[in-house]
């Protein structure tokens, strides 16, 4: 029997957002692994970038055998099968779909295309506000600051309204 794993995912659309956030859960559970716990829907302004389309975000806890490399790979053909097509690695635009690996149980992972926990949490509230739902206290192995103590300390100013999943 496979060994398995806690990941801990962001997601996010721009595009048809109603229709892919949807199509991510759909996905996630096929190709990655059992959806444990999933945040309540957040509405957000682009965060890095300017756009009039506004984000439908989330974050799933999921149990997933694959390893870290392979969970990049899966999300990278979810992507892609969304209509995903990433220009460059650093910029930001309206997208389809976006997935991250937030956390992948409690390892430290960095190499040039893959970094656990991923380098910008603390920054995107977009990110803390859902993870507050469900692991208020988990702590970051790096900032070894919880969940909660990051919300606080984050000076991000876009707000994270909550949305009913039913809704869309």
């Amino acid at each position: 029997m496979k060994k398995m794993h806690q990941a801990i995912l962001s997601v996010g659309s721009n595009v048809d957002p109603e229709h892919h956030v949807y199509f991510s859960l759909k996905h996630i559970s096929e190709r990655l692994g059992l959806i444990q716990k999933r945040s309540r829907l957040y509405m957000t302004e682009p965060w890095g970038y300017h756009s009039e389309n506004y984000f439908l975000n989330y974050v799933c806890i999921i149990n997933t055998s694959l390893h870290p490399v392979r969970l990049l790979h899966e999300i990278k053909r979810i992507e892609k099968l969304a209509g995903r097509s990433k220009t460059t690695p650093i910029s930001y635009e309206d997208r389809p779909l976006d997935i991250d690996i937030l956390f992948y149980d409690d390892i430290i992972h960095m190499t040039p295309t893959l970094t656990i926990p991923h380098p910008y949490i603390h920054l995107r509230r977009f990110v803390l506000t859902p993870l507050m739902d469900l692991v208020p206290q988990l702590e970051h192995p790096i900032f070894q600051l919880t969940i909660e103590k990051l919300h606080a300390l984050c000076e991000d100013n876009k707000e994270a309204k909550p949305v009913e999943w039913s809704v869309v």
